[in-house]
């Protein structure tokens, strides 16, 4: 009897102590949430008195529809109807893991404040965002028909390409988008054709989001100079039709037939110390586009 009651005691012992650890896992979650619903509420008081957060929106304001016109890792690109007018919205995934979410919401609402101060003719425009506890956020951002890699993809099936000064042009808008952003202390870090907007009068309008990645997984090393790098690989796939490897762009600058823009393409790509800054780039495709 004795064997038994230590046996029967070892099991209530070991019950207790997972039902405390269950208890105290319940208790964070619950106070996770507590704080998250804080944030919220303190920045939905925020909009209302115009101080902070304006990019507010209420979810129920969005109308999604099922089509996607685009789709990453963490995210989804949908069209939807936010006052009577067409918008793009990006849906981001994952974010209902309770450890995380208060300092990811901070996060979030510290690069959505940024994302809505910035005003560019080259920046898609940021219109608000749906941030809540019960669904994924929702970033709202003005409609455009086509990104560039959507066109180089139709010039390369009808086998033709851009004429110089039309790649010229489009090169100068992603550069004078970019030394806005360096000006303000932004790098775009993820820069590629699919994230290059298009209007119906072809002028280029990049489309912006911090990334929605955990901090951990962020990259720190991200310079300016990557970017007037992304340009340049950019400018190789409108020039031929085809990203290229990055193994081989340095050979593929010389498939550019242009001979000016080849140039300008060439120190875009070289080795970091060598490449133009945005406001060069700017002022060097200026010439070449006009």
């Amino acid at each position: 009897m004795t064997e038994i009651a230590a046996a029967e005691q070892q099991a209530r012992v070991a019950m207790e102590s997972e039902v405390q650890v269950e208890l105290a896992r319940h208790e964070r979650e619950h106070q996770a949430k507590k704080l998250v619903l804080t944030k919220l509420n303190e920045n939905g008081s925020a909009s209302e008195s115009g101080s902070d957060s304006a990019w507010m929106l209420p979810h129920g304001s969005i109308e999604l529809t099922d089509m996607i016109i685009g789709e990453g890792r963490r995210s989804q690109v949908r069209i939807a109807t936010w006052l009577q007018q067409e918008v793009a919205v990006k849906q981001l995934v994952g974010w209902h893991d309770t450890v995380n979410s208060v300092r990811r919401l901070e996060h979030l609402h510290q690069s959505l404040n940024l994302m809505s101060s910035l005003r560019h003719p080259n920046l898609v425009a940021f219109l608000g965002a749906c941030v809540s506890t019960a669904n994924p956020p929702w970033l709202v951002f003005e409609l455009h028909p086509q990104n560039l890699h959507d066109i180089i993809r139709i010039n390369k099936r009808d086998d033709s390409v851009m004429g110089m000064e039309q790649m010229a042009r489009v090169g100068l808008d992603m550069a004078r988008a970019i030394f806005y952003m360096h000006s303000c202390g932004l790098v775009h870090g993820s820069l590629a054709s699919t994230k290059v907007m298009m209007t119906q009068s072809r002028q280029a309008k990049l489309l912006y989001t911090p990334s929605d990645a955990s901090a951990e997984e962020v990259n720190e090393n991200d310079e300016s100079d990557s970017d007037v790098y992304s340009i340049g690989v950019i400018m190789i796939e409108m020039a031929t039709g085809a990203a290229p490897d990055h193994a081989e762009v340095e050979d593929c600058v010389n498939d550019v037939k242009w001979p000016r823009l080849r140039e300008i393409i060439k120190r875009c790509v070289d080795l970091p110390e060598a490449r133009p800054t945005a406001d060069e780039l700017c002022q060097q495709l200026l010439r070449v586009s006009r």
